[in-house]
């Protein structure tokens, strides 16, 4: 686990918790899937901009329940840059988030996101 400004290693731990409880052990998800509803839509993107620049004291505040789904971009990072990429493809038909997508899946790349109870 990392440090992150949202908490340090605790808050991490408890996401790492939630992804694996969210979608079993074996870590599957939906890249741009950031409300875990199985549909990748504006709802997302929504969530995502949420995230990045909101404040966990603000009612609106949304953590996602698996950051590597917010991480549309798989860049290992949960930013502005993964908001902009799922706008692209929703509303200009751009690249298509990364793998996995349009189904579930396993994230292949390594990161500080991934999967610690992956296969």
């Amino acid at each position: 686990m990392h440090a992150s400004p949202r908490g340090g290693w605790i808050a991490a731990a408890a996401v790492a918790l939630l992804c694996a409880a969210a979608h079993g052990a074996n870590g599957v998800f939906i890249r741009g899937d950031a409300t875990d509803d199985g549909v990748v839509d504006a709802r997302d993107a929504a969530a995502i901009a949420s995230y990045v620049f909101g404040r966990p004291d603000h009612p609106w505040y949304f953590t996602p329940p698996c950051l590597d789904a917010a991480d549309v971009d798989d860049d290992g990072a949960v930013d502005v840059r993964d908001v902009q990429a799922l706008m692209e493809f929703l509303m200009r038909g751009g690249p298509w988030p990364c793998a996995p997508f349009p189904k579930r899946g396993l994230d292949t790349t390594p990161d500080r996101l991934h999967y610690k109870n992956a296969p």
